[in-house]
C-alpha cells in the first residue's frame, strides 16, 4: 500500500508475511535464511516514507521522523501513528 499526503511526504507499507512468502517461493536455497527473519508471532509490517506522488515517488533518509533510517518495522497501530505523523510533517519543499 502507497499513501501520499498533502505535503508532498507519502508512506510504503507492506506485512512482512508478505516478503515472507516471497523469499520462501523463490529458486534459490535461502542461503541467508531470510524467509526465517519474517516469522513475527504477530502481524508486522515494514514502512517506508515518501517523496512524490502515485507515479513518480523515492525513499526518503532525512525528515525528523526517520533520522537517516529508511525503514521501520511496526505492529498495525504503529503504522496508523506514523502515518499521522508524516501527514503532519511541514510541507516538502520542490525544487
Amino acid at each position: 500500500m502507497r499513501t501520499f499526503f498533502e505535503n508532498g511526504y507519502g508512506i510504503s507499507v507492506i506485512p512482512r508475511s508478505l516478503l515472507r512468502d516471497i523469499f520462501a517461493q523463490t529458486d534459490q536455497p535461502d542461503s541467508w535464511g531470510l524467509a526465517s527473519l519474517y516469522n513475527d508471532t504477530v502481524e508486522m509490517f515494514e514502512a517506508v516514507i515518501l517523496t512524490g506522488d502515485h507515479h513518480e515517488s523515492q525513499i526518503v533518509y532525512d525528515t525528523p521522523l526517520n533520522h537517516q533510517d529508511s525503514e521501520f518495522i511496526l505492529n498495525s497501530s504503529e503504522v496508523d501513528e506514523l502515518m499521522e505523523a508524516v501527514r503532519a510533517l511541514p510541507k516538502q519543499e520542490i525544487s
